[in-house]
């Protein structure tokens, strides 16, 4: 029993010490990238937002708004211009998903970058695995427009399937996969936007804002004959 009173008191003291390093360590990580972010504004003359979306860019479509357990638009996003394209990336909290798909309690972040488009019916590019697992998506797989076979299948879908054949074409998922490779996380145009995950990466940093920014802009120019 007295090794038990001692075990114990051991354990939960050793708990605390890795929560409070940890909690250092998340908060000099996030220091680190504010400081990073800053400096990349001032740089680019960008605007930034910090007030969880209470002041809202110039343009911009937040999808998760108002729903589930963090409601706010984004906990932080950046506005500029690159070339001659507006910019808008956003990073907000999450959770993170276990390997079965059920919420854990550790918390996640998901980062976001879009550019302006034209008003169009909703077209989602991206992985099967992900597309399957959304009922609504499952239902507008348009099943003449997929790349490659089983875990690396990409599709096509949207509630208008004759626009989004008009749009999207097998040359068009090629160069998809060219320039990101055969898994990325999908690539949606809707409500007036195109976007995409920052990538590398769940947090948002200038190195993943500017270069997932510039294969939407590559993107966007692929489409635009289509488009008009």
């Amino acid at each position: 029993m007295t090794v038990v009173y001692v075990v114990i008191p051991l354990l939960m003291v050793a708990a605390v010490v890795v929560w409070v390093v940890g909690s250092r360590s998340r908060a000099k990580t996030d220091e680190q990238l504010l400081a990073e972010r800053n400096a990349f504004a001032r740089q680019v003359g960008a605007v930034e937002y910090r007030d969880g979306g209470r002041t809202r860019p110039s343009f911009g479509y937040f999808p998760t708004e108002g729903a589930g357990e963090f409601p706010q638009p984004f906990d932080y996003a950046v506005e500029f211009t690159r070339g001659a394209t507006r910019v808008v990336a956003f990073e907000k909290r999450t959770r993170k998903h276990s390997p079965g798909g059920t919420v854990t309690h550790q918390l996640a972040h998901e980062s976001v970058v879009e550019i302006p488009a034209p008003s169009t019916a909703r077209v989602w590019i991206g992985p099967e695995l992900l597309a399957v697992q959304n009922l609504e998506l499952r239902a507008q797989l348009v099943p003449e427009l997929t790349l490659g076979r089983h875990h690396r299948k990409l599709v096509v879908a949207s509630p208008d399937p004759s626009f989004a054949r008009q749009l999207v074409t097998p040359e068009t998922l090629s160069w998809l996969t060219g320039r990101l490779g055969s898994w990325f996380r999908p690539i949606v145009i809707e409500h007036s936007t195109l976007r995409t995950n920052a990538r590398p990466g769940d947090r948002l940093t200038p190195a993943n804002i500017v270069g997932t920014a510039d294969v939407l802009i590559e993107f966007l120019e692929l489409l635009s004959p289509r488009l008009r």
